[in-house]
Parts: structure tokens; sequence; C-alpha cells
């Protein structure tokens, strides 16, 4: 059974200083904590509270369908600007879904959301 919830922000942060202390970034850069645990850059209890997060945050993510409107918006977004393929699926999301703003810690991506007329915050 994975832990309750803890001091996965801290340990998040404490991983990468410039992210700010929040649910989301954890959410977000759980999978770069799985290669960095594999990579002995984290220990497994950093690894573990950080996993647990995502795990309370769960309950409030939405599944998108990558469907034909989600494609054609991630073909938009590369063929408007240099973004990377995963990053442009991710776009495509966002336009197809519409939130209240599109959030990410990569500028090149931002950029992309933007021109595709996405409001954006960087964390």
């Amino acid at each position: 059974m994975w832990p309750k919830p803890a001091a996965a922000r801290s340990s998040l942060c404490a991983v990468q200083p410039t992210m700010s202390p929040c649910r989301y970034c954890a959410r977000l850069n759980t999978v770069r904590c799985l290669r960095l645990r594999r990579e002995r850059v984290i220990d497994a209890t950093q690894y573990e509270h950080i996993k647990s997060e995502l795990v309370a945050d769960i309950r409030d993510i939405s599944i998108i369908q990558v469907d034909a409107e989600t494609v054609y918006g991630a073909v938009a977004a590369i063929e408007s600007s240099p973004v990377k393929t995963l990053d442009a699926v991710h776009i495509g999301c966002a336009m197809a879904w519409r939130p209240d703003f599109f959030v990410s810690s990569d500028s090149q991506q931002l950029t992309a959301a933007k021109q595709m007329g996405l409001k954006v915050r960087q964390v």
C-alpha cells in the first residue's frame, strides 16, 4: 500500500528548486521522478512521497480522449511552431478541453499553446 500524502512537494522542490511547491507540480513531474529514482538522484522515501501525492491528486484529474479533434489540434500546433510531438498532443488535448489555463514549465510549449489561442501560465 502506498503511504498517505505527505511532504511530496518539498521533496520535489528539493530535486527541482525552481518549481513552485504545489500539488500540480508533483503531478506534472511524477514521471520525471520515476527516472530520477532509477538514476538514484532521489531516494526511495522522496519518491514514495511524490508518488503518494500523485495518487491523492488523481481525484482532480480529467482524462481526455485522444480523438480526431485532439489530433487536429496537435497537428496545427506542430505546423505553427517547433514544439515537440508529445507537447503538441498536450496542446491538442487542451484545445479540445478548453481549460481556464494551459500550465507548463516548458517555455517553448507555452509559446506554442499561446499561438493556438490558449491562455497560459508558467510554473
